[in-house]
């Protein structure tokens, strides 16, 4: 699933920017489309080279910045994501190689449904692992909860790879890990009531395991919910949160590294990958749907 690389531009994104132009000597040297751009008010704030000759270009409307590429002739603008032959989303590391990132606390002020296990669930999780040979439960019963960072999932509640991810990760979360999820909207026309009606419930949580565990099955508890005018502005939030991030698709997953890096993770991870973040040991999974990504 595929949202746009642009971060809160104005309708006509393309043309109609403010900011300051460039030099008439220096337009003189831009490829046409961008010269048009910078006459528009729109301002270049770097350039680079891009695969199959493309030419890439940082824009800036006031604070907010967008990443746009021009032909190897100069004549065509293109907008949107990049693709190589592998799969491989180029647009991803370009944003986060050329346009401001959000640090990993200003995902503290996002709106998240918080999912983490009691101390009674997490004994009875390690007493469960002690009947696996593979796990070396003296090890985990050592890691104190309070030591695992959060890790943020960006999730649309008709997402069947969130769905996936939050079965992967249930493991992790039994054994002390929290998960954040934030609600974001984008696939079907019901995404924004589900996403709205789990950031207006008393008891989130309760939405968000009711829509994992019953996914496909449209729960009347999420269509006929009742939603506030502040879940709709958080979902909003949430969801330019997650542009800013320079996240293409759904599950968007966030964490921080042992060095304190921010690290994040477009669409569902292999299962191997899972240990590097969560922080822990790398967990059983016996979803058979899970398979594939082993």
């Amino acid at each position: 699933m595929l949202i746009s690389i642009s971060r809160k531009l104005p309708p006509l994104a393309l043309v109609a920017l403010a900011g300051w132009a460039l030099p008439a000597q220096a337009q003189s040297v831009l490829p046409e489309p961008i010269a048009h751009l910078v006459n528009q008010g729109m301002r270049v704030e770097e350039s680079f080279a891009a695969a199959s000759g493309l030419q890439g270009w940082v824009m800036a409307y006031e604070q907010d910045y967008k990443i746009l590429y021009t032909t190897e002739d100069g004549q065509t603008l293109v907008a949107g994501p990049l693709w190589d032959a592998r799969g491989r989303n180029l647009s991803e590391g370009h944003q986060r190689q050329y346009l401001p990132q959000p640090a990993f606390a200003d995902l503290a002020e996002s709106s998240f449904i918080s999912e983490k296990t009691s101390a009674a669930e997490r004994a009875q999780a390690l007493e469960k692992a002690k009947k696996d040979p593979n796990q070396n439960t003296s090890a985990l019963a050592k890691i104190a909860p309070e030591t695992l960072k959060p890790v943020y999932v960006f999730f649309d509640a008709n997402c069947p790879f969130c769905h996936l991810a939050w079965q992967a990760l249930q493991p992790y979360v039994a054994l002390g890990l929290e998960v954040r999820w934030i609600p974001v909207a984008y696939l079907r026309p019901d995404s924004r009531q589900k996403a709205a009606a789990m950031l207006s419930a008393a008891k989130p949580l309760e939405l968000l395991r009711l829509n994992m565990q019953e996914f496909g099955k449209a729960p009347k508890a999420l269509l006929e919910a009742k939603v506030n005018d502040q879940a709709r502005q958080a979902l909003q939030a949430n969801m330019q949160l997650m542009q800013d991030l320079g996240l293409q698709g759904t599950p968007g997953i966030v964490w921080q590294d042992a060095q304190g890096r921010l690290q994040q993770q477009g669409g569902m991870p292999r299962l191997s990958r899972l240990p590097e973040i969560t922080g822990l040991p790398e967990q059983a999974q016996s979803a058979p749907e899970l398979a594939r990504f082993r």
